[in-house]
């Protein structure tokens, strides 16, 4: 670390980090573990010294004597460590469930906001879901009672295959009906040409591709790009693959591999969650964002935005406040 000064860092401590979120902790686990190692690491840092104390004592009839010490309503063993967890602000652009892995954008303090652009802006999610064909539970996930049982030793890799590609196709087609032109127009074409279709409601989940990538009976994996998605989603669309092949199936891991521009490598794992770690990791991010220019551009229309916005405030309040004046001194007048 360049400086030892508490102060000094915490002043940089103000951006989006890339951690990696274990399965089976709940986000506000995570984010309290955070902010713990955060405090506890800062106030490791030289924290500045207690203030100091100005008494002025002596007899009123003669010269009074200016005394200058530490005072202990300020000192660390009376108030306490100087950085608490309750005072970093830290918030995911993406929520996950509990039982969701893999890659979590957090924003720190003053990222937090730019952690909530980067979610507002429909970023894609690529996922590794592990299932597990031949049973059914109450929660479709493996950690539910069993309610049900089938044989699944006549499924085959083509038959998955043919059931992902049809649920991918109609969500491509629904994508394009959203929009209001027709998926075979010119203006559907021209808008497929010009870059990724976002859907229009952004609480409509959308897959852009998926597919199998492994199949070992009964467990399978699947490789699923999509977007406005959750866990009780992705848990229901291993169930409807099973359906399609007229079999059962159920979830047993989900895995995030990317979130928008950051994948795996730009993940820290929980064992390295330091102050150092992160003020390194929050660096990365900032340059990966700087080097997109879509976000960068998003960024700048949203902060010009809220200008606007905070600007057009003012001026209702000016005038506001105008016509108040003006009605009370009409009322001293009368």
């Amino acid at each position: 670390m360049l400086t030892e000064d508490a102060t000094t860092v915490w002043k940089y401590l103000n951006g989006i980090i890339c951690i990696y979120k274990p399965a089976m902790v709940s986000m506000s686990s995570v984010r309290k573990l955070l902010c713990s190692k955060l405090a506890l690491d800062l106030n490791e840092l030289k924290c500045r010294k207690p203030r100091n104390y100005v008494s002025i004592d002596g007899d009123t009839r003669h010269p009074l004597n200016v005394n200058i010490r530490s005072s202990y309503a300020d000192h660390p063993l009376v108030i306490g460590p100087r950085y608490i967890p309750e005072e970093i602000k830290v918030r995911p652009a993406k929520f996950f469930e509990k039982r969701t892995s893999g890659v979590c954008i957090m924003g720190i303090n003053y990222g937090i906001r730019r952690a909530f652009y980067l979610n507002t802006c429909n970023p894609l999610c690529t996922y590794h879901i592990t299932g597990q064909f031949g049973l059914a539970t109450d929660n479709l996930f493996s950690d539910g009672k069993i309610i049900y049982k089938s044989n699944f030793e006549y499924i085959r890799k083509p038959f998955v295959d043919e059931a992902v590609a049809s649920i991918q196709a109609n969500h491509q087609k629904n994508l394009f009906s959203s929009t209001g032109f027709h998926p075979q127009s010119q203006t559907a074409y021209e808008l497929a040409v010009s870059g990724m279709v976002r859907p229009v409601d952004k609480n409509v989940p959308v897959i852009y591709s998926i597919k199998c990538i492994q199949l070992n009976l009964p467990y399978f994996i699947l490789e699923v790009v999509s977007v406005n998605e959750n866990e009780d989603y992705l848990l229901n669309l291993v169930h409807e693959v099973g359906y399609r092949i007229k079999n059962l199936a159920i979830t047993t891991a989900v895995h995030c591999i990317r979130h928008s521009y950051f994948s795996l490598e730009n993940a820290i794992l929980k064992k390295h969650w330091s102050l150092q770690n992160i003020l390194d990791n929050l660096n990365h991010c900032n340059d990966i964002l700087k080097l997109n220019k879509e976000f960068s551009i998003y960024l700048q229309q949203k902060q010009e935005e809220e200008k606007k916005f905070f600007s057009n405030c003012n001026e209702d309040l000016d005038a506001e406040l105008e016509n108040e004046m003006d009605i009370i001194q009409s009322e001293k007048i009368h």
